[in-house]
Formats: structure tokens, sequence, C-alpha cells
């Protein structure tokens, strides 16, 4: 699959510096541009070794991880043991065929960066789309929450507790919360429910509760204890009044605020270090066909 999407002024300016760094040498041991060459997969590996072995370590390093990230790892002498993979392996570095080692890198770059942006792009959207419910949601307020345990059979089992307040000027008869548990290096929560409370008299706009829900998940007995590190969030996502009538709902909340968070962080590792940061999150996605 060929990705040629536009790259933004800053990916460009940042990735031209690494592009020169691998130039100049290439020109420091006397090579010319040599090329990538697809026909067959022979003169694939002899290509390769011809693009690899006149570049210094720094370099060499640069264009393996690049080249990595493009074909998924896939690798021409994988079909030695199996020559039946042969024919993969060259539609998979088919759209690299007459690439130099710079115009590999660049593609690469370009991918990576392209795939951060395009998840930030998405939260960001999600947050727009959740913008017009959000003050509503936020005034059915939760005043406190904790978690305790109790003793369920031999086990002890986890149980949330919520005093609630409906500033919403509305009725509510049911309640969809979402409780997170985030690390602060990783986007996806450690831990994650969500929860349907049903108030089956209703709860009057002005109205305070003390709720007790027990969770589905045992590991939310974690929360009893000390957890240095890790960011405990619980959130109302929806809102229904009389007549199963849908309030406001959303799908924006503490673990996506996260999320875009260590996105951006990436993207900014990616144009500042001049390298494609694929430890970081978002990892990358291989292409199916």
């Amino acid at each position: 699959m060929t990705h040629t999407s536009p790259c933004a002024p800053a990916e460009r300016a940042s990735f031209a510096m690494l592009n020169t760094i691998v130039l100049v040498l290439l020109i420091a041991v006397g090579c010319g541009t040599p090329t990538l060459d697809t026909s067959d997969i022979d003169s694939l590996q002899e290509s390769l070794a011809a693009l690899r072995e006149p570049l210094e370590p720094e370099a060499r390093a640069i264009f393996d991880e690049s080249l990595g990230y493009l074909v998924g790892g896939s690798k021409p002498e994988d079909s030695v043991a199996d020559p039946r993979l042969a024919p993969l392996i060259l539609d998979i570095y088919k759209p690299l065929s007459g690439s130099s080692v710079t115009a590999v890198i660049n593609q690469a770059y370009i991918k990576r960066a392209g795939q951060v942006k395009s998840e930030i792009t998405k939260l960001e959207d999600t947050k727009v789309l959740s913008d017009e419910t959000r003050d509503i949601l936020l005034s059915f307020d939760l005043l406190d929450r904790r978690v305790y345990k109790i003793n369920k059979g031999f086990l002890e089992w986890p149980m949330l507790q919520l005093r609630v307040e409906n500033n919403t000027g509305h009725e509510i008869h049911l309640v969809r919360l979402k409780a997170v548990l985030l690390s602060p290096d990783d986007p996806e929560p450690w831990l994650m429910e969500e929860i349907d409370y049903l108030i089956y008299d209703g709860m009057e706009a002005g109205q305070r509760g003390m709720w007790r829900i027990e969770p589905k998940q045992q590991e939310w007995i974690q929360l009893v204890g000390p957890h240095p590190g890790l960011i405990f969030s619980v959130e109302v996502i929806g809102l229904t009044s009389v007549g199963n009538n849908i309030l406001a709902e959303t799908k924006w909340g503490a673990a996506e605020v996260h999320r875009l968070k260590i996105y951006k962080e990436t993207l900014q590792v990616i144009r500042s270090t001049k390298t494609l940061a694929l430890e970081l999150a978002p990892r990358p996605i291989r292409d199916t066909k």
C-alpha cells in the first residue's frame, strides 16, 4: 500500500535535517544513489545489501528502522525457508521499488507522523462531537467517590460508593457511569468499566443520593489500598430521563483526554528528535491487504 499523505511544514523541516545526516554519511563513503529492486527476490536481497553496505552505523540503524516500519518486519530471507513466501514479500516491498536510502526514510517518517496525527484528529473530533452534551452531563454532580471492600464468599470484593446530586433540571431514571484506572505513561486504561445505574423511582432535580455499586471486575479491589502513580476517575457518560428519553451521552472522558495528551507528546518527540518514536504510543499498525 502506497502512502502519499502530505507532510506538515514541521515534519518537512525536521526530516530534512535527518535526510541531510544520511546524505552526508553516504557522500563520506563515496556512495552514489543505489535503489531498491523488486523485480525478483534475489534482486531484492542484492539491492538491500547494496543500500545498507556503505552506510555508517548511525545511518544504517535509521534505514533499518524505517524499512522495518514500512514493510512490517518482512525480510527477503524469509523466503529461503519457504519459497512460497517470495511473491508475498515482493508484493510488500513493491511500493518501495526504485527508492533510495533517503526515500525510504522519508516515506517512513511521513507515514509515522501521519499515523500519529490521524489518531490525534480522531480524538479531537470525538471531543467536538461531545462538547454539546458535556455541560448537562457535568451538571449531574459526583460529589464524592471511593472504593471499599466487602466479603463475597471466600473473596474480598470491591464496592464503589458515590455521593451524587442531580442538578440537570430534569428527573433522571438511568445514569451511565464510566470508571477508569489510568497509568501515566499508558494511553490505554489499566482498568475500565461502564456501569448502568437504574433509579427505579427516578431522581428529581436537586435531589441528592448515596449510591453503592458493585462493579463486575474484582480488580477494582486494587483501589482499596494505596495506588501511587495510578489515576482513578468516575464520570457520567449518559443520562436518561422520563420516558426512556436520552438526555445526554458522550464518548469523551478522562481516558480520551489522557490518550490525546500522550499522542500529542509522541508527535512532539517525532518532530524534535527526527525519529519515528516507534516505542511510543500509538504503536505502529501493519497495513492489511
